[in-house]
Protein backbone atom coordinates (compact mmCIF):
# COMPACT_ATOMS: atom_id res chain seq x y z
CA UNK A 1 0.00 0.00 0.00
CA UNK A 2 1.44 3.19 -0.91
CA UNK A 3 2.03 5.78 2.04
CA UNK A 4 0.40 9.32 1.68
CA UNK A 5 1.97 11.99 3.19
CA UNK A 6 0.53 14.98 5.50
CA UNK A 7 0.81 17.70 2.23
CA UNK A 8 -0.95 14.83 0.25
CA UNK A 9 -3.58 14.55 2.49
CA UNK A 10 -4.13 18.64 3.11
CA UNK A 11 -4.28 18.92 -0.74
CA UNK A 12 -6.96 15.86 -1.34
CA UNK A 13 -8.99 17.34 1.80
CA UNK A 14 -8.75 20.81 0.27
CA UNK A 15 -10.27 19.63 -2.80
CA UNK A 16 -13.98 18.73 -1.18
CA UNK A 17 -13.71 22.12 0.46
CA UNK A 18 -16.28 25.00 -1.12
CA UNK A 19 -14.03 27.04 -3.42
CA UNK A 20 -13.97 29.94 -1.81
CA UNK A 21 -12.86 28.92 0.86
CA UNK A 22 -9.59 27.11 -0.72
CA UNK A 23 -9.24 30.40 -2.84
CA UNK A 24 -8.79 32.15 0.54
CA UNK A 25 -6.47 30.51 1.75
CA UNK A 26 -4.27 29.09 -1.44
CA UNK A 27 -1.49 31.25 -2.62
CA UNK A 28 0.58 29.84 -5.43
CA UNK A 29 3.86 31.92 -5.51
CA UNK A 30 5.21 32.23 -9.30
CA UNK A 31 8.59 34.00 -7.68
CA UNK A 32 11.88 31.61 -7.52
CA UNK A 33 12.52 33.42 -4.61
CA UNK A 34 11.35 30.61 -2.85
CA UNK A 35 11.87 26.73 -2.99
CA UNK A 36 8.38 26.06 -2.69
CA UNK A 37 5.54 26.97 -5.01
CA UNK A 38 2.20 26.24 -3.05
CA UNK A 39 1.02 27.59 0.13
CA UNK A 40 -1.52 27.21 2.64
CA UNK A 41 -2.48 29.94 4.46
CA UNK A 42 -3.03 30.58 8.27
CA UNK A 43 -3.86 32.61 10.77
CA UNK A 44 -1.63 31.12 13.53
CA UNK A 45 1.30 32.65 14.91
CA UNK A 46 4.39 32.66 13.51
CA UNK A 47 8.33 31.63 14.24
CA UNK A 48 11.89 31.27 12.79
CA UNK A 49 12.06 28.92 9.83
CA UNK A 50 8.49 29.86 8.93
CA UNK A 51 7.45 31.04 5.74
CA UNK A 52 4.97 33.78 5.71
CA UNK A 53 3.06 35.96 3.10
CA UNK A 54 2.84 39.64 3.10
CA UNK A 55 2.42 42.66 1.17
CA UNK A 56 5.69 44.98 0.19
CA UNK A 57 5.81 48.09 -1.04
CA UNK A 58 9.13 49.29 -2.96
CA UNK A 59 9.98 51.14 -5.28
CA UNK A 60 12.13 48.40 -6.98
CA UNK A 61 8.79 46.60 -7.45
CA UNK A 62 7.01 46.59 -10.67
CA UNK A 63 3.63 47.61 -9.29
CA UNK A 64 3.90 47.94 -5.33
CA UNK A 65 2.24 46.71 -3.21
CA UNK A 66 3.10 42.76 -3.97
CA UNK A 67 2.32 40.08 -1.65
CA UNK A 68 5.73 37.69 -1.67
CA UNK A 69 6.50 34.84 0.33
CA UNK A 70 9.83 34.79 2.29
CA UNK A 71 11.51 32.62 5.37
CA UNK A 72 11.43 33.85 8.64
CA UNK A 73 15.81 33.48 9.06
CA UNK A 74 16.03 35.79 12.30
CA UNK A 75 13.92 36.96 15.12
CA UNK A 76 13.35 39.77 17.88
CA UNK A 77 15.81 39.40 20.55
CA UNK A 78 18.26 37.56 18.31
CA UNK A 79 21.57 39.59 17.12
CA UNK A 80 21.95 40.74 13.58
CA UNK A 81 25.22 40.99 11.84
CA UNK A 82 26.01 42.39 8.45
CA UNK A 83 29.38 43.15 7.63
CA UNK A 84 31.18 43.39 4.37
CA UNK A 85 28.15 42.71 2.97
CA UNK A 86 27.67 39.21 4.43
CA UNK A 87 24.68 38.33 6.74
CA UNK A 88 24.45 36.13 9.75
CA UNK A 89 22.23 35.80 12.58
CA UNK A 90 23.44 34.81 15.96
CA UNK A 91 26.95 34.67 13.83
CA UNK A 92 25.04 31.32 11.24
CA UNK A 93 25.60 32.78 8.17
CA UNK A 94 22.74 33.82 6.29
CA UNK A 95 24.03 34.71 2.62
CA UNK A 96 25.34 38.33 1.04
CA UNK A 97 24.09 41.50 0.00
CA UNK A 98 24.52 42.27 -3.96
CA UNK A 99 24.85 45.38 -5.19
CA UNK A 100 22.96 45.05 -8.57
CA UNK A 101 19.70 43.18 -9.35
CA UNK A 102 19.66 41.08 -12.19
CA UNK A 103 19.01 43.48 -14.85
CA UNK A 104 21.71 46.64 -13.29
CA UNK A 105 19.91 47.83 -11.07
CA UNK A 106 21.74 49.14 -7.92
CA UNK A 107 20.32 47.06 -4.66
CA UNK A 108 19.77 49.30 -1.31
CA UNK A 109 22.02 47.55 1.23
CA UNK A 110 20.24 47.41 4.56
CA UNK A 111 23.11 47.99 7.18
CA UNK A 112 22.29 46.70 10.92
CA UNK A 113 24.49 45.11 13.57
CA UNK A 114 23.10 44.31 16.94
CA UNK A 115 19.78 42.60 18.30
CA UNK A 116 16.75 42.62 16.37
CA UNK A 117 13.77 44.86 18.08
CA UNK A 118 10.82 43.31 19.78
CA UNK A 119 7.97 42.37 16.93
CA UNK A 120 10.25 42.50 14.16
CA UNK A 121 11.45 39.32 11.80
CA UNK A 122 14.09 39.74 9.40
CA UNK A 123 13.16 37.58 6.12
CA UNK A 124 15.07 35.98 2.73
CA UNK A 125 13.99 34.14 0.05
CA UNK A 126 15.61 30.40 -0.36
CA UNK A 127 17.36 31.74 -3.62
CA UNK A 128 20.38 33.40 -3.48
CA UNK A 129 18.86 36.54 -5.68
CA UNK A 130 16.16 36.74 -3.49
CA UNK A 131 14.75 40.47 -2.78
CA UNK A 132 14.20 40.61 0.75
CA UNK A 133 15.04 41.99 4.34
CA UNK A 134 19.04 42.22 3.19
CA UNK A 135 17.98 45.40 1.01
CA UNK A 136 14.53 46.25 2.85
CA UNK A 137 15.05 45.42 6.32
CA UNK A 138 12.92 43.78 8.97
CA UNK A 139 9.06 42.78 8.88
CA UNK A 140 7.62 44.86 11.71
CA UNK A 141 4.86 42.46 12.83
CA UNK A 142 2.97 45.42 14.36
CA UNK A 143 2.75 47.64 10.89
CA UNK A 144 2.78 44.34 8.53
CA UNK A 145 -0.16 42.11 8.16
CA UNK A 146 1.16 38.74 7.66
CA UNK A 147 0.05 34.86 7.03
CA UNK A 148 1.86 31.94 8.28
CA UNK A 149 2.35 29.96 4.79
CA UNK A 150 2.61 26.33 5.27
CA UNK A 151 4.25 24.88 1.99
CA UNK A 152 2.50 22.12 -0.19
CA UNK A 153 4.60 21.56 -3.20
Amino acid sequence: MAHVTFKQCLIIASLSLPTSFVMEHLNITMSKSVDHRIFWLSQESVQKNDYIVFNLSNALLEKPPVKITKKIVCISGEYLKIEHNKVFCNNSFLGVQKHYTHDGRTLPLFKFNGKIPADNLFVMGTHKDSFDSRYWGFVDLNQTQIQKAVALL
